[in-house]
């Protein structure tokens, strides 16, 4: 099975690699610039990748066919966060998600790609942004210090507080999301979702730059450390830890799709794909070696990894629909044509 891996760059350059789990092949299926200025953010979705950058701007590809699809634009500064949720009759993503440093949150169609609304807050810049899984609410986290929930039913901000440490980043839970990861600093607070309350606490020596939740109760994170960590956010305990993962300090991780399988990134060029499972057996018998990984001698800033496939159609699939819906409509011409020489 193939999944599909792509980082974004300093550079605003934008990677895409085929991941293949069953030979453990990582190989590039294509390298473009994306956006005038640094990228700061990606998402995908089936045969859908979006990139956000410093130009304002949004970028849509179909990588599915490696092809671009086009800009949207509806921020006024850097896009910082980026979210796709939902599912149409096809399988594709229904609504993404926008944030960005001009404070504001965009709602797109994610298949006409047409802007539906803008929700406003303060002027602060947004940093993250993470969607709850019921589609009714998401929260945020801004410049000095701002917190925000938002009602996505009317479209609005409907609570705002200051939080005592400025968060950059901030994420649902995958277990049954009653509670929220919060990156401040060198810790990442686990929240009380219904309450705010932190319950847990997760130290790193050095600031965290980059989490992803895996699933059950595991947290991803990685940061100026260099390292990449798994944590049971419960226990606030680490299941797994991979020092010195990179050479440089790790920007971005993500769980490639549903398997065991972890992606990271590095401002040192490399993505590396590691087997949890491996990286546990290895932890007692020495360091861990990546699964796969791939070098771009660029300044790579984000990562996502997911499932190509997942309501993506090919070129050859896209002509047969085509000829699908030709033929339905030259048989519905021969029908009319049937009843109006009956009459």
């Amino acid at each position: 099975m193939k999944k599909k891996i792509v980082a974004g760059s300093y550079e605003r350059f934008v990677w895409a690699w085929d991941a293949d789990l069953a030979t453990g092949e990582l190989s590039q299926s294509f390298s473009r610039p994306s956006h005038l200025g640094p990228i700061k953010c990606a998402a995908g979705w089936g045969g859908d990748l979006v990139t956000g950058g410093s130009d304002d701007t949004i970028h849509i590809f179909d990588v599915a066919a490696n092809r671009d699809v086009g800009v949207a634009e509806g921020h006024r500064a850097s896009v910082t966060a980026l979210e796709f949720f939902g599912t149409d009759a096809t399988g594709k993503a229904s609504h993404l998600f926008s944030a960005s440093e001009d404070g504001t949150i965009c709602v797109w169609d994610a298949g006409s790609w047409i802007h539906f609304k803008t929700m406003k807050g303060g002027n602060a810049g947004i940093l993250d942004l993470s969607i709850h899984s019921s589609g009714k609410l998401a929260i945020s986290v801004e410049r000095h210090g701002g917190f925000r929930m938002w009602n996505l039913l009317r479209g609005r901000c409907s609570f705002k507080t200051k939080v005592a440490r400025e968060a950059s980043l901030v994420s649902f839970l995958p277990e049954k999301e009653h509670s929220y990861a919060m990156a401040c600093g060198s810790a990442v607070e686990i929240h009380n979702a219904e309450d705010g309350k932190v319950f847990q606490t997760l130290d790193h020596d050095k600031p965290v730059l980059c989490m992803a939740p895996f699933h059950d109760e595991l947290l991803c994170t990685g940061g100026e450390d260099c390292s990449v960590s798994v944590w049971d956010f419960r226990s606030g305990k680490t299941a797994h830890r991979i020092a010195a993962a990179h050479a440089s300090r790790v920007k971005g991780v993500d769980r490639l799709s549903d398997s065991q399988l972890l992606v990271s990134a590095s401002s040192d060029g490399t993505v590396k794909v590691w087997d949890l499972r491996v990286v546990s057996q290895a932890e007692d018998d020495g360091k861990p070696v990546p699964l796969m990984q791939a070098d771009t001698r660029a300044r790579l800033t984000c990562v996502v990894g997911f499932s190509a496939g997942v309501g993506a159609l090919t070129r050859d699939e896209e002509e047969e629909v085509v000829e699908t819906d030709e033929i339905k409509e030259t048989d519905r011409k021969k029908q009319r044509k049937v009843k109006k020489q009956k009459v």
